[in-house]
């Protein structure tokens, strides 16, 4: 099996070249005098099984990997998986107001269309994957997640609401603890408001838990009513860390640690993708 990658996911793909007999092959991507994007690989992949990673949270990565898989398919891999640690453009899986393109729908028809399998982590809904014209496999890092706090004696998992309780109960059943949800009323894109939670954290270590954290502006409310309700020490956790506006150093000043995945890199990636290397690769085998 080859691994390619696109540079945002290079450590990434080196690290899972060292935990396998995967064979790493690179790629020459430059822009052309007038801005447009420009993808080589740079070694033959005429019949070969091909894993591409690569993310595509922003417009220009999403571009850079939809050239990298062509690039692939047009130079002879007998199988090509596409691998997105973050899926980007997953928000918008559907439409809510008349008008709206449905994001997810558009990326993963270019995924199928340009690879024979898609593979990514702890996507933001799984309704995309009905999407599809191929096998699409969603990998969960919760356990890992779980995993890394088992030693903090937490007494009850939150998720910060309704939409992250399945990462919830995936954590509770892992420290064999309850799991909760606030409830979250959205005003905007950017203002949430809580009701008064109905259970009891008094004196308890807390993982409040979600699958991503963006501005933080979620976490943060949620962290405040937690401390507010009585709770011990509270931890954070999510699969993929966004942080905009540096809203990671925010979280991690409020609470009593912050712990995201590698997917997307920061100084609060303490869990690996390469945790699950062999989840992977029996995908790909």
């Amino acid at each position: 099996m080859f691994i390619v990658s696109t540079k945002n996911c290079l450590n990434t793909a080196i690290e899972i070249c060292d935990k396998s007999d995967f064979h790493l092959i690179m790629t020459e991507v430059k822009r052309f005098p007038d801005g447009e994007l420009y993808v080589r690989v740079v070694e033959s992949v005429e019949g070969q099984e091909v894993m591409a990673i690569g993310n595509t949270r922003e417009d220009g990565e999403a571009l850079e990997f939809m050239l990298l898989l062509n690039a692939l398919k047009e130079n002879g891999a007998s199988k090509i998986i596409a691998f997105l640690p973050y899926f980007g453009y997953a928000r918008q899986h559907m439409i809510y107001k008349p008008g709206e393109a449905i994001s997810s729908k558009v990326f993963t028809h270019m995924l199928s269309e340009y690879s024979d399998e898609i593979i990514t982590i702890n996507i933001h809904d799984n309704s995309t994957k009905k999407y599809s014209k191929k096998k699409f496999v969603v990998i969960s890092m919760v356990k890992h997640i779980a995993k890394y706090f088992s030693h903090m004696d937490i007494g009850l998992i939150v998720a910060p609401d309704d939409g992250a309780m399945e990462i919830a109960r995936e954590a509770g059943e892992i420290l064999n603890v309850d799991s909760r949800h606030l409830d979250k009323k959205r005003i905007d894109s950017i203002t949430v408001s809580y009701s008064e939670a109905r259970f009891d954290v008094r004196g308890k270590n807390i993982l409040l838990i979600d699958d991503i954290i963006s501005t933080g502006g979620t976490i943060k409310k949620s962290i405040k009513l937690l401390r507010e309700m009585g709770a011990n020490r509270i931890y954070v956790g999510a699969i993929h860390g966004i942080f905009i506006n540096n809203s990671g150093d925010d979280i991690a000043g409020m609470c009593d640690e912050l712990v995201v995945t590698d997917t997307i890199y920061s100084r609060y990636s303490k869990v690996k993708i390469s945790d699950s290397i062999e989840e992977i690769i029996s995908e790909v085998a």
